[in-house]
Parts: structure tokens; sequence; C-alpha cells
């Protein structure tokens, strides 16, 4: 799954128990097609260069984080207002 603002194509943070790897070779076999116009999963069609873009994504992005990642990065006060962990609730 890809995602357009109309200029740019990004992708999502994976599904639980997604395969970053199958999603990146599909990645790569979009971009080995010519196509102009993408729609992709959420916002607008990308118009015109649209594999370009995929190709400068599979080029220039890492691959999408895991939700451990996710979770790690977040706020440890914002887990714990949402009690997703132990700890004094922070104000």
């Amino acid at each position: 799954m890809v995602f357009s603002d109309g200029a740019t194509v990004s992708r999502p943070a994976p599904y639980p128990k997604s395969n970053a790897g199958d999603s990146r070779s599909s990645l790569a076999q979009l971009a080995q097609t010519d196509f102009d116009v993408l729609c992709g999963g959420h916002g607008r069609p990308l118009v015109g260069g649209a594999s370009d873009r995929v190709r400068d994504l599979l080029a220039t992005s890492p691959d999408p984080p895991t939700w451990r990642s996710v979770v790690a990065r977040t706020p440890k006060r914002l887990l714990r207002k949402l009690g997703l962990v132990r700890g004094r609730p922070e104000l």
C-alpha cells in the first residue's frame, strides 16, 4: 500500500504481523513498470511521473517502521497517560 498527496508517495507504518520484505518487494516490482498515474490507498492521485516517484521512494526511504519502533519513540508521558505503561501519570 502507498499513500499519495498528489505530489509525493509515502508508505504507511506496517500493520501488525505485516511483512516489510514483501511490501518492499511489491514496490520494487511496481517500480519496474513505467506509469504516469498512481492512485494510492489513501490521498489524492499522483498524476505525471508516478513511476519515478515510486522509484524515488525505494531509493531514499528506509523500510517502514515496525510497531515496536513506533511505540519505542512515543514519549513515555503519553504512554503513561494512555495507561500503556506503568508509572505515575504526568499532568
